[in-house]
């Protein structure tokens, strides 16, 4: 890892955050629907970088170049229209996790939906207290 890698990559990905918010915020007031798609897409792969991003992370230093990679696949996802290119081969990993998620949803729901029923009693309760 360079210093200039280091300091650089907080930098462009705070830039190219406000960069794709502006031109988001103008696909959405556009009546293309073209530029809609590809900002959503951009987005998804946005978020999915920054999750790998925050995974590998802890064993980025043991990478050369990490840092400075990472910057030139904001700038190429950003600038380029790196997203269009690379959403047709992430699309077919993309569909199976989805169908994996699709089969977890209910249980999650119902996870979710007991932990609310229990905060909520365990208010009611503390409320009688007061």
């Amino acid at each position: 890892m360079t210093i200039v890698g280091y300091l650089t990559y907080p930098l462009v990905h705070k830039m190219l955050t406000f960069h794709a918010g502006v031109k988001s915020f103008r696909a959405i007031q556009s009546p293309d629907p073209t530029d809609d798609k590809q900002w959503l897409t951009f987005w998804l792969l946005f978020g999915l970088f920054d999750l790998i991003c925050f995974v590998t992370g802890i064993l980025g230093f043991l990478i050369p170049f990490y840092d400075e990679a990472k910057v030139g696949f904001l700038i190429f996802m950003g600038a380029f229209g790196g997203a269009h290119k690379i959403y047709p081969i992430l699309e077919p990993f993309l569909l199976q996790g989805d169908e994996v998620a699709k089969k977890y949803e209910p249980l999650l729901e119902q996870h979710a939906k007991r932990l609310r029923d229990m905060a909520e009693a365990k208010a009611k309760e503390l409320g009688k207290h007061e």
